[in-house]
């Protein structure tokens, strides 16, 4: 394999930096400024196994057996400034400039996780997603992505011109608002624990999951299993085998479709509204075509009719962020300022 590989030229390295998980691929062939690239060598190692991305890097480079190649264009969980970001949920520093002293990068673009999900909605085909709210998208209208794992991200890709262009943003930390009786008590309950605001992440994340269980069984008075996962909730979910679990779920949709709804409205996404993760991924039975989260997405007063041409899609793509990632730094090759976002 290594000789395979030491003869084939890369174009670059492609990596997806989350709160858990990091990804890598190289991209191999000329830029087709256009399209979809071609991701080879894709390789997913837990982020707990490393001090810092620079290890991280060093055991990818390892893997595939050949220097690097020249240019690095790197997604990451967190807000992005000078090319640099201070991660939200991991304790990671990851700074074009060091990575590019460290291995000899030409040139180094990082860009945020949910935005580099939100490019990839232009290449990824119909067979890649899964439809949660029917709807007709306007193709020249913005769209919006949502994405949950260890956080939540949020971003929007605009069109100008003959371009599409991400639109980073930190709405996964945005306050979120209780629609019933129970959600409010819910939320004073969550409140009294952690003494401020309950933001999006909080509740629609991975540990949001536990936390709404939780919060639900005390305001139940039932009896909570200490060690139950975030999966098994959703499972027990499905199954109808546990109440408070089936309930959690009805919550979280609820929760999800207005968050949903809120992001379609600020984004103006008529093109539509995407979801992405592996949380995400993981609930998609629950959300499917459930009238809870069509409800709670739509519920906006005046605006009930707008939101209901809006459709929503479930992103089934493994690797959305490398996808996405390689090809915003593929279609701007020529343009190298519009990258450093």
């Amino acid at each position: 394999m290594k000789s395979d590989l030491e003869a084939t030229q890369f174009s670059y390295l492609t990596a997806d930096i989350g709160g858990t998980n990091v990804r890598f691929g190289v991209v191999n062939g000329a830029p087709r400024q256009g399209g979809r690239p071609t991701i080879i060598e894709q390789k997913i190692y837990p982020c707990a196994a490393f001090d810092s991305i620079d290890v991280a890097m060093e055991t990818y480079r390892d893997h595939i057996g050949v220097p690097l190649p020249e240019i690095a264009c790197v997604a990451v969980a967190g807000p992005v400034k000078n090319n640099i970001v201070r991660m939200t949920n991991r304790d990671w520093l990851i700074s074009g400039t060091e990575l590019t002293s460290r291995f000899g990068f030409e040139q180094v673009v990082i860009l945020n996780d949910a935005a580099a999900i939100a490019y990839a909605t232009r290449v990824i085909s119909d067979g890649e997603l899964k439809t949660i709210k029917p709807g007709v998208a306007l193709d020249e209208a913005p769209a919006a992505v949502i994405t949950a794992g260890t956080g939540v991200g949020v971003s929007a890709i605009v069109p100008f011109g003959d371009n599409w262009y991400p639109l980073p943003s930190e709405a996964g930390h945005v306050t979120l608002a209780p629609q019933t009786p129970t959600e409010v008590a819910l939320f004073n309950t969550i409140k009294n624990e952690t003494q401020g605001a309950i933001s999006a992440e909080m509740l629609l994340s991975g540990s949001g999951i536990r936390r709404l269980y939780f919060a639900l069984a005390a305001v139940r008075g039932s009896i909570a299993n200490d060690s139950i996962t975030p999966e098994e909730i959703t499972r027990q979910a499905l199954d109808g085998a546990d109440k408070l679990c089936r309930e959690t779920m009805e919550i979280y949709s609820n929760l999800l479709g207005a968050f949903a709804g809120d992001m379609a409205l600020t984004f103006g996404a008529r093109g539509g509204m995407y979801l992405a993760g592996n949380v995400l991924r993981q609930v998609e039975p629950v959300i499917s075509g459930s009238e809870q989260f069509r409800e709670s997405f739509e519920n906006k007063g005046a605006m009930v009719q707008y939101l209901s041409e809006i459709p929503v899609n479930m992103i089934t793509l493994d690797e959305p962020g490398l996808v996405g990632a390689s090809a915003w730094f593929d279609h701007s090759v020529s343009a190298p300022s519009r990258v450093n976002q």
